[in-house]
């Protein structure tokens, strides 16, 4: 399977159960979901601004994805996977830019400010 799709900078992919969630990047406020069982992309609702280096999404294993926009901004986002719709949350400790990264391990959040910069942040519980 090989499927195309205009990807840049802040390009993020996370997965849920049978599908893939991506942020297109360079820019955009574009977010698609893959099924990967029919290998089709669906449009969904647009981030609330655009994304870019330092992008990046994780799945809490439950209906929400949580986003950082980077781009040099301090953007933080929950996406509610049930009714195709984003919210802004408290914004992150700094602003993520490119090299931005964002995990989730035992209900916390680890993030990396990206910047050629050490910090590794630890914030939480994840709500929901």
């Amino acid at each position: 399977m090989r499927t195309r799709l205009p990807t840049s900078e802040g390009g993020a992919l996370s997965h849920v159960d049978g599908s893939v969630y991506a942020f297109r990047g360079e820019n955009r406020d574009a977010f698609w979901r893959h099924n990967v069982g029919s290998d089709s992309w669906t449009t969904l609702t647009d981030t609330p601004e655009s994304v870019e280096e330092g992008g990046s999404l994780v799945w809490t294993g439950g209906d929400f994805i949580y986003a950082l926009r980077g781009v040099r901004a301090d953007d933080f986002w929950r996406y509610t996977i049930s009714t195709d719709s984003w919210e802004n949350l408290e914004d992150a400790p700094e602003n993520v830019d490119d090299g931005g990264a964002l995990v989730l391990l035992n209900g916390f959040f680890y993030a990396l400010i990206g910047d050629d910069r050490k910090d590794l942040w630890r914030f939480g519980p994840v709500a929901g």
